[in-house]
């Protein structure tokens, strides 16, 4: 029992030693310890408090902006979906991300994701007339010898063959597309020494396309795949704000990349 209140005070003290720098490391190694002393007795004097003071002052606060450089428009639905870092799943302990700054904090960093082009495609139509030839099965008979006799399998029944035939037609089909590129830089600052640390370009492109078609011939040359063509019909093309919105979820994937290859600690 001596030995735990011991340990519980030499964790204490180590804790409270580190906590009177100002270097964050050392608030890292005060906070570790108070993790420690919490699990060995919890309600340890005012472990709870200090264990939040050693997080506060370890942590990195990052505050992160969007700017449009663009000339074009960016949906705020773009925006929020970029800026909601609760969805990234980044899991550090020691970074917190921030897309509205708060008054109390201090914060360490920022990274600006600046976008200079977003450029949308013309709406392309294009159509394409594709010949299909296929041999299927018209049905089957009975197997034959050169003379005329059936040829019977093991249990004695007549063996059966399928008649094969070739079948043709023509499958016109027609695709709708159009396309939206965005291009951006993200740039982290050092806030504390007021200098950029990098830039690295995001890049992502969205392809909105629709196919559907017409047949001309024999229906047993299509195949599946042909055949949910042939259910399909012409739709309204996306409105460039629909596009930005529907390239947004992509966007996010390219800039998470970023930011888990580029961490700040």
């Amino acid at each position: 029992m001596v030995g735990k209140e011991n340990y519980a005070n030499y964790l204490y003290t180590k804790a409270t030693d580190f906590l009177r720098t100002d270097d964050k490391m050392d608030s890292r190694l005060a906070y570790n310890s108070l993790v420690e002393l919490e699990k060995l007795t919890p309600n340890f004097k005012n472990t709870a408090a200090l264990k939040r003071e050693a997080y506060i002052k370890g942590v990195d606060f990052v505050l992160v902006s969007l700017y449009n450089d663009t000339q074009k428009v960016i949906p705020n639905q773009v925006e929020e979906r970029l800026l909601n870092f609760s969805t990234y799943n980044l899991d550090d302990l020691w970074t917190e991300y921030h897309n509205n700054a708060r008054e109390e904090i201090k914060y360490d960093y920022s990274i600006e994701i600046s976008f200079n082009n977003l450029q949308f495609s013309p709406e392309r139509l294009l159509e394409r007339q594709i010949p299909l030839e296929r041999e299927v099965v018209d049905g089957w008979r009975y197997r034959t010898d050169r003379a005329g006799n059936y040829i019977l399998d093991e249990n004695g029944n007549k063996i059966k063959d399928d008649v094969l035939v070739n079948v043709s037609g023509t499958l016109f089909e027609t695709i709708q597309s159009k396309e939206v590129k965005a291009s951006a830089v993200i740039h982290y600052f050092d806030l504390v020494t007021d200098q950029k640390i990098n830039s690295y370009p995001l890049e992502s492109i969205f392809v909105f396309e629709n196919n559907f078609a017409n047949f001309q011939g024999d229906n047993r040359v299509l195949n599946k795949d042909e055949e949910f063509l042939l259910r399909n019909g012409p739709v309204d093309y996306p409105s460039n704000e629909r596009m930005i919105i529907d390239a947004s979820e992509d966007i996010k994937i390219k800039l998470k990349q970023i930011l888990t290859q580029h961490s700040i600690n």
